[in-house]
């Protein structure tokens, strides 16, 4: 089997088997997370056709899987949906001065965490996202304008995303006060954090760069559906 000794190569396995096992659906060698409450998936090894066939199992009827840091040839039965090149970001150690407008998110904020990612332009946001980790929000009269929360766990490691601004309040300097207060908290606890940008998302590439996160190194989403018997 192969193996890394740095969770945030195949950072879905590595937080489906240290900081979140206790939410992985596991079969043999391929995991992933609940439908309700992420739509990730990970094999042990890529190179393994018994990991795919494992996954293949795991993800039943699903019309497409997302697996982040996935091959591009993957295992028999599959085929590759759909690519979204990434750059996966570190972060440093950030001094923030604590924001009384920054505020814990928890189940009696989800229907405007709902709202907010609509406006913003998120198709979903996964119903049981808090079981995750830390969410944080920050509310202008009542009204919830921005929020992040944190969704991988490797050990040592907690990832940074959810991140929404309410286009009413973008360029105001929201986005990157969230992600400092998350990565803050999240370092506050002895980890650190990191997120993955779009690589063609320029503009977020420099603001969480002006943060003091540092690229680490690129990383494809991949999404992958199964191939009919027929075409096999």
């Amino acid at each position: 089997m192969m193996t890394s000794s740095d969770p945030l190569t195949q950072p879905v396995w590595a937080s489906l088997t240290s900081g979140h096992a206790t939410l992985a659906e596991v079969c043999g060698l391929a995991a992933g997370y609940p439908t309700e409450v992420a739509d990730l998936h990970a094999v042990a090894d890529p190179l393994d056709r018994r990991a795919w066939a494992d996954l293949a199992v795991l993800a039943g009827p699903a019309t497409a899987i997302t697996v982040p840091g996935g091959p591009d040839l993957p295992g028999r039965g599959w085929t590759v949906h759909r690519r979204r090149s990434a750059i996966q970001l570190t972060g440093p150690r950030i001094r923030v001065c604590a924001d009384p407008r920054v505020v814990t998110l928890t189940n009696d904020d989800l229907a405007d965490m709902h709202a907010l990612a609509q406006r913003a332009g998120t198709k979903r946001l996964w119903t049981r996202c808090l079981a995750l980790g830390h969410h944080l929000g920050v509310r202008r009269r009542g009204r919830l304008i921005a929020m992040a929360g944190e969704r991988l766990r490797p050990t040592g490691w907690a990832e940074i995303s959810a991140v929404h601004v309410d286009p009413a309040f973008a360029g105001r300097g929201w986005e990157a006060g969230i992600v400092a207060a998350l990565a803050h908290a999240i370092e506050q606890r002895g980890e650190r954090p990191f997120l993955h940008v779009l690589a063609s998302d320029a503009v977020r590439v420099r603001r969480f760069g002006a943060l003091g996160f540092t690229d680490r190194r690129p990383i494809t989403f991949h999404s992958y559906r199964r191939v009919t018997s027929r075409r096999l």
